[in-house]
């Protein structure tokens, strides 16, 4: 979350590869992974992949990313971009180089009114591809057969949220996902397939201008500091 003057470690350590997995229709989900004794003190890590970041061959204009009529809609100062006009399917590699760059300084870009739904599975991964390797979550079910693609939802059924404030006050949670992996995911293709007519709200914060926002004295504090952060507890 902080600059460079926190340094920070990644360890990982090994699963059985012996998870527990159910088949509805064509999802299928991951139950928590069962987990061989003596597994944390393996300390295996994960394989790091040769990665280049096409970023740095945008031309930071973005006029092939933000053509003329498109509208850009800036809701903070840091981060967060609402954009429209822009179809995200037809972009040639130079209009991903700008995309890559344009979502990593605003690190946050809904653009709406996506064709995504509608494109093969597969055809939708190989645009991602361009990007970099494909990042499979751990504790995530997935359309069978493509375990790259991360479903978030609540199963028919699920009535988790009739116990969710037994033990908390307010629905309000932070987490950055999967920072224990030596290679956490750099950029992040959400798309809404079904949502509620209201409520249901997703909040992005940028911890970087939060640390920048700290004192000096609570900065200097922080450094040093170290966090334990596991894929098992």
């Amino acid at each position: 979350m902080a600059p460079s003057a926190t340094a920070t470690t990644t360890e990982t350590v090994a699963r059985s590869k012996t998870p527990e997995v159910t088949h509805l229709g064509a999802c299928k989900v991951l139950t928590p992974s069962r987990y061989s004794n003596g597994t944390e003190e393996a300390k295996t890590g994960l394989k790091a992949a040769k990665h280049y970041g096409h970023e740095k061959d945008a031309d930071t204009s973005f006029k092939d990313l933000l053509l003329e009529g498109v509208e850009v809609t800036h809701l903070t100062p840091t981060m967060g971009t609402d954009v429209r006009g822009v179809q995200l399917s037809s972009l040639s590699n130079t209009g991903k180089d700008r995309l890559t760059r344009f979502v990593a300084e605003r690190k946050a870009v809904p653009f709406r009114s996506q064709d995504c739904a509608d494109l093969p599975i597969q055809e939708a991964l190989d645009y991602a591809r361009y990007s970099g390797r494909h990042h499979i979550h751990p504790m995530s079910g997935s359309p069978e057969g493509y375990p790259e693609v991360c479903l978030a939802h609540h199963r028919e059924g699920d009535r988790s949220h009739e116990t969710f404030f037994d033990t908390r006050t307010s629905s309000v949670a932070w987490q950055s996902d999967v920072s224990y992996e030596e290679q956490p995911p750099g950029s992040t293709f959400l798309h809404v397939l079904d949502k509620p007519e209201t409520g249901g709200n997703t909040l992005f914060g940028d911890a970087a201008d939060a640390y920048n926002r700290l004192s000096p004295l609570y900065q200097e504090r922080l450094h040093g500091l170290k966090a334990s952060r596991s894929g098992i507890e």
